[in-house]
């Protein structure tokens, strides 16, 4: 952490920037990929963490009638993310944006030209989904016994219980990676998330209209910020109609 707060110091103007890619598979086959941008910028309590992140998944050509777009950008620090996200579910299109205020979280959601606004206090939100990503996240599901998540595809709050499911080795680049497994239960359905000891979402699984769709990691995770191949470059609901 030295390390990185002296890049930070040094850096003035340029970000630092740290980029991971997930290939994305149904029963082996590939049907899309999700990428990550993580940037590192100075803040007053010391650092702060800019999250932009694209999938594509289309899952036709292997006979399963889904496809689904998402646009991510979101806002890390101390506590969960804040994000906005614009995501295309089967053709339907949605925005989201969950943002944080003194008195706790105001989500909105906008589809077929109307938008939904509500609040909710920081005591029924443990995470956005977006700190799932987060390899610098101060809200680690590794931590958390039960979890109360903010989709950042729907705007819905998933409540489910965290399950260690031990450590074992993934082979990502040909290179076994040592890995903590968690599953997350809810009504909703199951998940499960690889992390390294640094963080790193190295692979995860999840339920789409009955299939496992998996995210396998490309390359090799870093083996922390401070030695990641880090670069430098330049109440109630409201509706209303559009």
């Amino acid at each position: 952490m030295l390390l990185l707060l002296a890049l930070l110091q040094s850096a003035s103007a340029a970000d630092l920037t740290q980029e991971l890619s997930w290939d994305l598979t149904v029963e082996g086959k590939k049907v899309g990929e999700r990428t990550l941008t993580v940037k590192y910028l100075p803040a007053d309590e010391g650092m702060r963490r800019v999250l932009e992140s694209t999938t594509h998944l289309d899952a036709q050509p292997i006979g399963l009638g889904y496809t689904f777009e998402q646009r991510l950008t979101a806002h890390a620090g101390e506590g969960p993310a804040s994000f906005h996200s614009v995501v295309k579910d089967n053709g339907r299109a949605r925005e989201i944006q969950g943002r944080t205020g003194i008195n706790g979280w105001t989500v909105s959601v906008v589809e077929r030209g109307r938008t939904r606004t509500w609040d909710l206090p920081f005591a029924q939100v443990d995470l956005s989904t977006a700190d799932l990503l987060d390899p610098q996240t101060r809200v680690p599901l590794a931590q958390l016994e039960t979890a109360d998540m903010l989709s950042i595809e729907t705007g819905d709050v998933m409540a489910g219980k965290v399950e260690r499911l031990g450590t074992i080795d993934i082979d990502v680049d040909g290179k076994p990676v040592p890995v903590q497994g968690l599953e997350w239960s809810s009504d909703t359905g199951t998940a499960r998330f690889y992390y390294t000891s640094d963080g790193v979402l190295v692979k995860y699984e999840q339920q789409v209209m009955g299939k496992t769709v998996q995210a396998m990691l490309q390359k090799l995770p870093p083996p922390g910020v401070d030695d990641a191949p880090i670069t430098t470059t330049g109440s109630g609901i409201q509706e209303e109609t559009l």
